[in-house]
């Protein structure tokens, strides 16, 4: 992996706040706020979001429905408290990501972490500076590319 990529990422992200989470369609998204720039997370691999040893969100709630027919995905991620600070960012040699965040109201510790499920060349995960003509930072299984 490319050790300039994974700065930048980590230097944009630490010392955000989570503000949103949503789908469209397969795709998950995680919305970053900092001081004067919004920053989004779009995940194509295997994610999950982990409080106190619990998994609260993860990939297979896209596709499993509740007894209400919503998907579970859509009624968990009102679960998730507003405020989540970032305290860390650590990407490994395949493109996984662990963000840990802080609440500051309890001050419980998430973690936001996305598996490489693939060999094949495709998209893992996209970061995006929202609002911005900026390339994006895309990773695949062996890169991490501007494209």
């Amino acid at each position: 992996m490319n050790r300039q990529f994974i700065n930048l990422l980590q230097n944009n992200l630490i010392d955000t706040t989570l503000v949103d989470v949503y789908r469209v369609l397969d795709l998950c998204c995680f919305k970053f706020e900092g001081d004067k720039q919004s920053y989004s997370l779009h995940i194509q691999c295997t994610w999950r979001l982990t409080v106190n040893k619990i998994i609260l969100l993860a990939i297979g709630d896209l596709y499993a429905s509740e007894s209400n027919n919503k998907i579970k995905f859509d009624y968990s991620r009102n679960l998730i408290p507003t405020k989540l600070k970032v305290i860390s960012v650590n990407i490994s040699e395949f493109g996984d990501i662990k963000i840990t965040l802080l609440n500051s109201v309890n001050k419980e510790q998430w973690v936001l972490s996305t598996f490489s499920d693939s060999s094949v060349n495709e998209e893992l995960w996209r970061f995006i500076e929202v609002d911005s003509n900026k390339n994006h930072l895309v990773c695949y299984p062996s890169k991490i590319q501007v494209e």
